[in-house]
């Protein structure tokens, strides 16, 4: 069994080099680190799944680091998913870049190789090649976890079950609970949906295409925008903010504003302006959200 203490260490060191890692100016105070059973896919490396709660300043951030467990390191491993050894001399590496962990999340879908993108920020995406599937799959690790349902699958599935042509086929997702100061918490952990090779975003082609002079399809992608928009409207409900909505909303506005100030000693002469305008906020008439 690995011990928690012991890769709590492994994780100080190995996690602010992370891009995804939320607070690199701010040095790690690891607060707890659980990790479930191991777990294996046939014959295959052991696979821990881990969660860490980190307090480096005064508000708590939970990551998810699913790792795998083996005797002998493999050739040609990724040198920033390895965070070292444990005490009986395993070897201890980011699952993300294990394809029999990915097969593991989505053994349905017939997944050959595997290959992490590089430049991610807030999560880790894989691409997930398909032996027999009709599509290629791409998984995205959600390594900040916030609880509750995340707007990214909610509205990816709508759109998708609506059979909208402008997003790509949503193809699942995960839950999963954790603590976070002694308070129990469930949310989504990983999506997964079609990866369409070349994409890219639309109002960048479509600004590239402007600064070299070129005509652009103004009308067709703003009927695209607007069939998602539709789309959306049909799909998924409105709900009027309660008092605990708006308190979660403008929390988590004070738990990003309080990390801003403990990054930047700068940002203290606005801080009671700052202050006020969310307490305005928590008594002015808020729409409709959805």
């Amino acid at each position: 069994m690995t011990d928690p203490a012991e890769l709590a260490g492994l994780l100080a060191t190995w996690l602010p080099e992370r891009r995804w890692y939320a607070t690199k100016h701010l040095t790690p105070r690891i607060e707890s680190v659980v990790v479930s059973a191991p777990a294996r896919v046939d014959d295959g490396p052991e696979f821990l799944e881990v969660v860490v709660t980190d307090r480096p300043a005064d508000a708590r951030i939970v990551y998810q680091v699913p790792l795998v467990r083996r005797a002998v390191l493999p050739d040609g491993v990724h040198q920033g998913a390895v965070l070292g050894r444990d005490r009986e001399g395993r070897w201890l590496t980011d699952a993300a870049h294990e394809s029999a962990y990915l097969r593991r999340l989505l053994p349905r879908t017939g997944i050959a190789e595997t290959r992490v993108l590089a430049g991610e920020q807030s999560n880790t995406s894989v691409i997930c090649e398909s032996a027999d599937g009709p599509f290629d799959v791409i998984v995205k690790l959600f390594r900040v976890l916030d609880e509750g349902s995340n707007p990214e699958v909610d509205l990816q599935e709508a759109l998708s079950g609506a059979g909208s042509p402008h997003v790509p086929r949503f193809v699942g997702a995960g839950w999963g609970g954790w603590t976070r100061g002694g308070s129990g918490e469930f949310g989504h952990l990983w999506v997964a949906s079609e990866f369409i090779d070349g994409a890219e975003d639309a109002w960048r082609v479509a600004g590239a295409a402007v600064a070299r002079g070129e005509e652009v399809d103004a009308e067709g992608l703003g009927r695209a925008v607007a069939e998602v928009h539709l789309a959306l409207a049909r799909e998924l409900p409105t709900v009027s903010v309660d008092d605990a909505g708006l308190a979660a909303v403008v929390g988590a506005w004070r738990q990003r504003a309080r990390l801003a100030n403990a990054a930047v000693p700068a940002l203290a002469q606005y801080r009671e302006r700052v202050a006020r305008v969310y307490e305005a906020a928590e008594h002015a008439a808020w729409p409709e959200l959805q």
